[in-house]
């Protein structure tokens, strides 16, 4: 989806970044402790904090936001004077599942993806998508617009599930 929306945004005036939290998460051995919730955390503050230094327009932060912990952590660690806002991709479940199936990197649905799928479903946000039926595209039109709507200058933060 970020691709699709970068490729929507190529040749305009905004300079804009993606950053894919989970990329953050690229560690070995894997695991979720206070010292990779900091390497995570300390990680994107830097790549937040040198978009800023560099004077990028719009960042456009990708993450699984499972909690509305997820959005304040990300708007704590943005500069003091980025705008943020969230926008909510939601699938029903029997979508989710197809969608999941494509990615063949994946590993099979369980528990843990389970959990992280409703809880995301369930996550406020300012936002909200319904993707049903809609392709790659349309959405990433569709976030677009938002982003045009608020002429946000700073930190756009788009979370997906």
């Amino acid at each position: 989806m970020a691709r699709a929306l970068l490729g929507l945004m190529a040749g305009g005036d905004p300079l804009v970044q993606w950053i894919d939290v989970d990329a953050l998460w690229q560690h070995q051995p894997w695991r979720v402790d206070d010292r990779t919730k900091l390497m995570v955390q300390r990680n994107l503050q830097a790549v937040l904090a040198n978009a800023d230094a560099a004077g990028v327009d719009v960042v456009i932060v990708t993450w699984v936001y499972q909690s509305g912990e997820f959005h304040r952590l990300v708007a704590d660690l943005a500069p003091l004077n980025w705008e943020t806002f969230t926008v909510q991709l939601r699938a029903s479940a029997t979508v989710w599942r197809e969608r999941f199936a494509l990615d063949t990197a994946r590993p099979a649905i369980d528990a843990f993806y389970e959990h992280r799928y409703f809880a995301a479903q369930s996550t406020p946000a300012d936002h909200i998508i319904e993707t049903d039926g809609l392709g790659v595209t349309q959405i990433a039109t569709m976030i677009l617009r938002l982003l045009n709507q608020g002429q946000t200058s700073l930190g756009g933060s788009v979370g997906n599930s």
